[in-house]
């Protein structure tokens, strides 16, 4: 089975360190309300890069996506979905840059964060 990758880009576009994450799905590691609020949704992977960011004694980045309140099931089931019965190698889970999201809940990146 070949490997499959989610990619994230967020307003900032594609210019700047944080601004775009690729990382393979063996990496995912599960999602988390990132905030004390209802539209944010964290996903945490294995760190891919050490020394970028955040400290580099935490084990996980933090992709933190926002979405419409109260929607976080949906999210995370339309992105387990999407990620399970793709037949590309290459999903798109949240890109700001060119308006596109797997879930019709997402509704931006408000962070890529390494090391959280």
């Amino acid at each position: 089975m070949a490997a499959k990758f989610v990619y994230f880009s967020n307003a900032g576009g594609e210019d700047a360190v944080n601004d775009i994450a690729c990382y393979p799905v063996e990496a995912f590691r599960g999602f988390a309300i990132s905030a004390t609020d209802a539209v944010s949704l964290g996903m945490y992977f294995e760190r891919i890069v050490e020394g970028i960011g955040g400290g580099d004694d935490e084990p996980f980045d933090l992709v933190d996506l926002v979405i419409e309140s109260g929607t976080a099931k949906t999210v995370c089931k339309d992105v387990a979905e999407a990620i399970a019965h793709s037949k590309q190698a290459f999903i798109t889970i949240a890109d700001d840059t060119n308006s596109e999201y797997i879930s019709t809940k997402i509704t931006s990146v408000a962070a890529i964060t390494p090391g959280t």
